[in-house]
């Protein structure tokens, strides 16, 4: 084993993070976490992660459920099309690989829904393979340790990345020099604000160190502005039910149930003249997405009779706590201003 490598490794075995899907070498717990720790911050996936756990134990357990149960557990964590995509490869496993988990990086690319980088991480981890797990904490550590600046959108830098590590990653250990890396990069080479260098294992190494411009480290990523929409959100009770839908179409949030919506172009809607009963304008609420910014006027209509609504099913409010999934741009409002028992 290499210098770096042993160093490496001997950080890790002494300091590695006690997180809930390091507990053995299970591939669907990798891929679990994996999935969930997609722009999704640890201490957020946690308590996901268990309680994921607890509803499937196990990959066909996952393939068996409904898409409705499996959102449900996910409400919150955002980015739903990671929960479907994450049960289209349970079923395609339990189908195609009649329901043992693909022992390869190869036949794991495979599955619906495992990149290469996710396909890497539990070949490696689960299975011992020899791949690199290269995602943006690997290359910021190889940048700084080779003074590069290319952002991480750069496809050459990642292939000299992959080879850098790969070259140094020891054979019967390949896992766990991922997640050393991975420990490293998120915990002192870290992306914002000065890196944590002297608790480093491998500040021996890191080119930029010795230069003191660890910061400018890699290229940062082009910020492009988020659109803002203006959207009025209504929440329509009738006789202890209250009406939602479900999204339409294939863009953002499709496929999840909301509340009633429309654009707002300003001043009122004029929806609200063909309700019967009691108006209350709740407040204004802000969700930011990715790439846009849902400025929400919100509306609490008690209504006399049913409401004719296209598409609209009324459900009561335990329901809809129990059993819909209801995206954070909804659930964030409703929890603040303690509303439908949220």
């Amino acid at each position: 084993m290499n210098d770096f490598s042993a160093r490496l490794l001997s950080y890790f075995d002494a300091q590695k993070r006690d997180l809930p899907w390091r507990k053995g070498k299970d591939p669907y717990r990798i891929l679990l976490s994996e999935v969930m720790l997609q722009q999704t911050r640890i201490e957020t996936v946690k308590g996901y992660f268990v309680r994921f756990l607890q509803a499937f134990p196990s990959i066909n357990d996952l393939a068996n459920a409904e898409e409705k149960d499996v959102l449900k557990l996910w409400e919150g964590l955002g980015y739903y099309s990671r929960a479907r995509n994450l049960l289209k490869g349970a079923r395609y496993i339990q189908s195609e690989c009649q329901g043992v988990f693909p022992n390869s990086r190869e036949e794991l690319l495979k599955v619906p829904g495992i990149g290469e980088y996710t396909a890497s991480a539990i070949a490696s981890i689960a299975f011992k393979e020899k791949q690199v797990a290269l995602d943006g904490n690997l290359f910021r550590i190889y940048c700084r340790l080779n003074r590069k600046k290319e952002p991480f959108s750069s496809s050459l830098s990642k292939k000299e990345a992959h080879a850098f590590f790969l070259s140094l990653m020891p054979q019967e250990r390949p896992g766990d020099f991922n997640e050393a890396l991975m420990d490293v990069g998120e915990t002192i080479c870290l992306p914002n604000g000065a890196p944590l260098c002297e608790r480093c294992p491998l500040s021996a190494y890191c080119q930029a160190l010795k230069k003191g411009d660890q910061s400018s480290y890699p290229l940062p990523k082009t910020q492009k502005e988020k659109v803002r929409v203006s959207v009025f959100v209504f929440i329509i009770r009738w006789k202890g039910f209250v009406a939602i839908r479900k999204r339409r179409g294939n863009g953002l949030l499709s496929g999840l149930f909301e509340f009633p919506n429309i654009p707002a172009n300003g001043g009122k809607p004029s929806f609200l003249d063909s309700i019967e009963g009691e108006k209350i304008f709740l407040g204004h609420g802000t969700h930011v997405f990715s790439h846009l910014v849902w400025d929400m006027d919100w509306y609490l209509l008690d209504c006399k009779q049913r409401p004719m609504l296209d598409d609209a099913l009324f459900v009561r409010e335990e329901e809809l706590r129990e059993q819909y999934a209801l995206p954070k741009a909804f659930t964030n409002f409703l929890m603040k201003k303690k509303l439908l028992g949220y």
